[in-house]
């Protein structure tokens, strides 16, 4: 494996930690479900919605709001701009 490709990797790894660590401190606990149900666990957002009794348009706009929260953070923003994703 290249230099490039192992500092890529650490990097990559370094920004997985700093997201993790934003989506626990700046999402609500139903921000961090609906993303882990739809990302993770790969339901769809009708079965969400029939999960929690919501309808798809809500689970659609906590997950859209859920993305924009990370991508306003603070932290992502710092993270980005020091390893050049800005």
């Amino acid at each position: 494996m290249s230099k490039y490709c192992q500092d890529n990797s650490e990097q990559i790894a370094k920004m997985k930690k700093i997201i993790k660590i934003t989506i626990k401190e700046y999402l609500t606990e139903r921000q961090r479900l609906y993303l882990k149900m739809y990302y993770f666990n790969g339901m769809t957002m009708e079965k969400i919605a029939q999960e929690f009794g919501v309808t798809k348009g809500t689970v659609s706009r906590t997950i859209k709001k859920a993305i924009e929260n990370i991508k306003k953070s603070d932290r992502v923003v710092f993270a980005a701009k020091l390893y050049g994703r800005s």
